[in-house]
């Protein structure tokens, strides 16, 4: 089953409001065990949805357990496992079998990670334990954005979870269409249900961009100019957005040189950012993790420093900082910037992350990236990440 929105409420920023498959899912949940995939192509809306659906759930006394994986983590054995525990009191995680509680220390780097591989099944098993303990005190919302970068490992307990789900829990997952790799969530089944119910995001009318480009630009352009973005941008936001953002007060008849793909539109407005803020942006999009402490490492240079230069380009919009972190705020930035760095840039860029990464994991994928050859080096990291991800 798929319901396709289209939002043609002045209120674009409340997607999921009112919508029926969102409201069903909720109200399941509060008794049986359900699942809702939002899908959607790239900048049409699903990560704002699931903010959404996730406040809904929290008002209506859901605990969340949540992950947003990124690309870059999709190397990381169980990062997304990791993130959905690590709210969970140590005392219920106490109460597990002991084979499973040290599996569990170890997903969450609390305990040595010597001794034998950790089992696939013990780990899922021990998931599943702990949410079905959780859902006796209160419904639980398992809720993951950008399920296609989910790492195998943790891809594979949430399938196995999912399958075995009793009890008051749900599944939200957010997914990027593309036609050419087909659905990537297949392997979400639950018992009993046929296929899990989906939500695809559809465009927004020229109404809806209007009310959008007030809210996030505090700006307002002539019926023209709104239809000619509109058509461009093919009622994307995200696009719709950094259409606006380029204008630069040019008429509708001026539009010729308007960028025509959304590629070619976040190239330019990223080409407008000077050498250093590149820079910094670069180390950003290539780890998975990146921190304030992180980049001024990196770039050998204070952390005050790259503060200033990250305020540029968060009061831009690209980039959000949350204490330490610092996070694009659109995934389609992030690849801008990488994809737009010339082969030579993004190879010395991962030879400095692999100098300072601990990570077996991630020092293999920087240190595999950075190289030309099979260096002894290379191969020595390759399997040492093998060994980690077996612990």
């Amino acid at each position: 089953m798929c319901v396709i929105i289209r939002s043609v409420s002045t209120d674009v920023l409340a997607l999921a409001a009112g919508n029926p498959a969102v409201a069903t899912f909720l109200a399941s949940a509060e008794a049986a065990a359900g699942a809702l995939a939002i899908e959607g192509e790239a900048g049409i809306g699903k990560t704002t949805m699931w903010f959404e659906v996730c406040e809904a759930a929290q008002r209506r006394g859901f605990r969340i357990a949540s992950s947003r994986p990124a690309e870059a983590e999709s190397v990381l054995a169980y990062a997304a496992v990791a993130d959905l525990l690590a709210d969970v009191d140590g005392e219920v995680i106490d109460s597990l079998p002991e084979l499973q509680r040290l599996a569990v220390n170890r997903v969450l780097l609390r305990a040595d990670a010597g001794g034998p591989s950790t089992d696939q099944r013990v780990v899922a098993a021990a998931v599943g334990a702990l949410f079905a303990t959780l859902a006796e005190t209160s419904p639980i919302l398992i809720a993951i954005d950008d399920v296609q970068w989910l790492d195998p490992s943790s891809r594979t307990v949430v399938a196995f979870v999912a399958r075995r789900l009793t009890g008051r829990i749900g599944i939200l997952v957010t997914e990027r269409c593309d036609p050419l790799q087909g659905m990537t969530t297949a392997w979400l089944k639950l018992a009993g249900v046929q296929e899990v119910p989906r939500v695809r995001i559809g465009a927004l009318s020229v109404g809806a961009l209007h009310v959008l480009f007030q809210r996030k630009l505090g700006q307002s352009f002539s019926r023209a100019v709104m239809v000619r973005i509109a058509e461009i941008s093919g009622g994307n936001p995200f696009y719709a957005l950094e259409l606006a953002r380029v204008m630069d007060g040019r008429t509708p008849s001026s539009q010729a040189g308007l960028p025509n793909t959304l590629a070619e539109l976040v190239r330019v407005r990223l080409g407008r950012l000077n050498g250093d803020i590149r820079e910094v942006l670069l180390a950003t999009a290539s780890v998975a993790a990146p921190t304030v402490d992180l980049l001024a490492r990196i770039n050998d240079t204070t952390a005050e420093h790259i503060v200033e230069l990250l305020e540029e380009v968060e009061t831009d919009g690209i980039i959000g900082i949350e204490g330490n972190r610092v996070r694009f705020s659109h995934p389609l930035l992030a690849r801008g910037i990488y994809s737009d760095a010339t082969p030579a840039s993004r190879r010395a860029m991962h030879r400095a992350l692999a100098a300072v990464e601990a990570q077996p994991e991630l020092k293999a994928r920087h240190l595999a990236l950075a190289a030309t050859s099979a260096d002894e080096a290379t191969l020595a990291a390759l399997d040492g990440a093998a060994d980690s991800a077996r612990s």
